[in-house]
């Protein structure tokens, strides 16, 4: 019975040995697990301060760039060059932070990219937007000064144009009252000559009927004076009229516009006194045909600011002639950008020509009459009329209003050649001027590709002529 109860309480014992094992551990795990709990909070908290403080460096940053590129005046701020380095410092300070590098980073690389295309063309001195902004201002203010006072030279320079007109006015109602005046003096010359043929006639008739051996001859005689004052008179008639007909194409040709340039001179080489101009044979320029240069700032087309002459020589292109300078003043030299001028020429005035003769180009004893007027049209020319190889006429006939009668040489028909004379007579009692073609398309610098031919086709040609440097003029 002892025994039993001592083992009951062993049991016991151990029973609460074992209750009292368990509570420790227990207490135990639960002291270490609120340890590392309050542990890991507390290492939370200090990176959580670690990032608010990173990003309040990095916003003090990103304003100290702002305040910088923008200029803003009274305010500590770092240097133009401290503010572009800013961006590699920011990119450094969020390289673990992604959040951050899309809040800081990003608008720091946009704002400096702006300010450095803002500042690309700014002057030396301007760094900021602040005074970039202040630049600009002054900038446009300057401008608008300058084309006010451009407005005011230019209404100077009408004014100075409209006075130059009426003078021109003035001088050409003093030559149509000379004009009138010649005519009228014309008319009492013609009166009088008429009174003298009447008085020979008288005298003719007398010496007649005094002498019967020297009738014949003498009647002979005053037949042949008549015929040849028939002649004159259909002679002086036919240049009345042709005088008549120049005077009005003088007239209509005539320009009173000073003020507007026909073009302008695009190069110069002073070496071989070559210069080239923005006219061509889409413009109809003629050759040979001469401008008086003007300086480009030129307030009026007169003899006073004439800086010299040239002679166009050469077609080249379209829009691009090539001329020799044949007077100059070696104190104002010929420069690219001067006008020229010439009251005796249009810009599009197409030159009139008329065609007669035997135009064989190649030798192949075919007629390349064709291909000239192409040539003609193409540099500008009108054909007016032409006579064809087989002694017809097409268009109208020679009048003074054409330039030039261009003779391609004499056929080989008798009755081809004897209508060519026939026209010829008539260009000059019509004061036009005979031409040759080789010497025609010589002058309008068409010579070589006029002979590019081959069996009446034209061959390729892969040369290009040299063309000057193209020029910019001012609106």
């Amino acid at each position: 019975m002892a025994v039993t109860e001592k083992n009951q309480w062993l049991h016991i014992l151990l029973i609460l040995f074992v209750i009292l094992a368990v509570a420790g551990s227990v207490t135990t795990y639960l002291s270490v697990t609120s340890a590392y709990e309050s542990a890991a909070k507390a290492k939370t908290q200090t990176d959580e301060a670690k990032k608010q403080t990173e990003i309040v460096k990095v916003a003090e940053e990103l304003t100290g760039m702002a305040v910088a590129f923008s200029g803003v005046p009274g305010v500590d701020a770092p240097t133009i060059d401290e503010a572009k380095a800013g961006v590699e410092s920011i990119r450094r300070s969020t390289a673990n932070f992604d959040a951050l590098q899309s809040q800081f980073l990003v608008p720091a690389e946009e704002m400096l990219k702006i300010y450095e295309s803002d500042m690309k063309d700014a002057p030396q001195g301007v760094e900021t937007w602040r005074s970039l902004a202040t630049y600009l201002v002054n900038v446009v203010n300057s401008k608008n000064k300058t084309i006010q006072e451009k407005d005011d030279q230019n209404a100077r320079t009408k004014a100075e144009a409209d006075t130059k007109v009426k003078e021109a006015e003035t001088e050409r109602d003093t030559a149509v009252t000379a004009k009138n005046k010649a005519e009228s003096d014309l008319a009492a010359e013609q009166q009088k000559y008429a009174a003298d043929i009447k008085k020979l006639n008288d005298q003719l008739a007398s010496l007649t009927q005094s002498t019967a051996d020297n009738n014949r001859k003498f009647s002979s005689d005053v037949q042949k004076e008549q015929e040849e004052r028939k002649k004159l008179a259909s002679v002086i008639n036919v240049q009345k009229t042709t005088i008549e007909k120049q005077s009005d194409i003088i007239s209509t040709l005539t320009r009173t516009d000073f003020e507007i340039p026909d073009g302008r001179i695009t190069s110069v080489n002073g070496a071989t006194k070559i210069v080239w101009l923005n006219l061509g044979y889409l413009d109809a320029l003629p050759n040979q045909i001469k401008f008086n240069v003007y300086d480009s700032q030129a307030a009026a087309f007169d003899e006073s600011a004439k800086k010299g002459e040239i002679k166009i020589q050469r077609i080249v292109g379209p829009h691009t002639a090539e001329a020799i300078i044949i007077e100059k003043d070696n104190s104002n030299p010929i420069l690219p950008d001067d006008f020229i001028f010439t009251p005796t020429w249009t810009p599009g005035q197409r030159t009139k020509y008329y065609l007669a003769g035997k135009f064989d180009l190649d030798g192949d004893g075919k007629s390349d009459q064709e291909r000239v007027k192409a040539l003609l049209k193409r540099s500008g020319g009108e054909i007016v009329g032409e006579l064809l190889q087989d002694g017809t006429k097409a268009g109208n006939e020679i009048d003074p209003y054409v330039r030039y009668l261009v003779y391609g040489g004499k056929p080989d028909n008798a009755t081809l050649s004897l209508e060519l004379d026939k026209i010829r007579q008539k260009a000059n009692a019509e004061g036009v001027k005979v031409i040759s073609f080789d010497l025609l398309l010589t002058n309008l610098g068409l010579g070589s590709e006029a002979r590019v031919i081959s069996g009446g086709v034209e061959k390729k040609n892969s040369f290009a002529p040299r063309r000057p440097k193209t020029a910019t003029f001012g609106n």
